[in-house]
């Protein structure tokens, strides 16, 4: 059901969104297969149950979250979480060696430092996806979501500005900014071949996609 005239509206739509919301939300890549797959045939099966004049419940279920929960599983085996973890970990790595240079380089390498980046690069992202992945479903509507990502975007970073003001104070201690970047390429390698081993087809320009 392609085509122009394929589109949702009123609670199909949302219900649409939600899905596809939680996806992302989820660190489903939206280039992967599987992420397109779902995004068609969703909105194909909601836009037949929308001309059906079918309730979106007969889609769903009763409760979207377990629904798209089951999704989300269906695509998150354990081989396929912990190559997404490793892929995250190998990327976030080569950033922290490549800011370490840089910073080494140009002005005095600290502590305070080291520690936001790490923060910045490893978890931010977790956090991130977790509370969109919990709040998300209770905003309706595109612009009520768009709105809520960006609020928690700013608010994020606010917290992080602060963060950094803190241990600036209390932990600005010289370190050695090559000695991190060194550990940082030290440990990507043996990532990289652990990745290879989980995927075959797994290439440098892996980290990309």
């Amino acid at each position: 059901m392609k085509g122009a005239n394929n589109k949702l509206t009123g609670e199909y739509e949302t219900a649409y969104q939600d899905i596809i919301g939680y996806l992302n939300a989820s660190n489903i890549p939206m280039e992967s297969k599987f992420y397109i797959e779902v995004q068609e045939d969703m909105k194909d099966m909601l836009f037949s149950a929308q001309m059906n004049q079918l309730p979106v419940n007969n889609i769903i279920g009763g409760d979207i979250k377990s629904f798209c929960e089951d999704i989300v599983k269906s695509y998150k085996t354990k081989e396929v979480r912990l190559l997404q973890f490793l892929k995250d970990l190998n990327f976030s790595l080569f950033w922290l060696a490549l800011a370490s240079l840089v910073v080494q380089i140009s002005d005095d390498y600290r502590l305070n430092f080291l520690i936001f980046m790490v923060i910045v690069l490893f978890l931010y992202k977790y956090i991130i996806n977790f509370i969109l992945k919990t709040l998300t479903l209770k905003f309706k509507g595109l612009k009520n979501k768009f709105i809520f990502i960006l609020l928690i975007t700013l608010a994020s970073w606010i917290i992080l500005y602060k963060f950094y003001t803190i241990i600036s104070k209390y932990l600005s201690i010289p370190i050695n900014g090559y000695y991190v970047a060194v550990v940082c390429l030290l440990i990507i390698l043996p990532v990289h071949i652990a990745c290879r081993k989980l995927d075959n087809n797994f290439k440098w320009y892996s980290y990309l996609r």
